[in-house]
């Protein structure tokens, strides 16, 4: 269960810095 939970957050992460990279360009 941890290695999912992390897998998620690593999801979230590159979700995030994409989001961010767009509202940045």
């Amino acid at each position: 269960a941890v290695r999912l939970a992390e897998r998620r957050l690593v999801a979230i992460n590159r979700a995030w810095e994409q989001i961010v990279a767009e509202r940045a360009a």
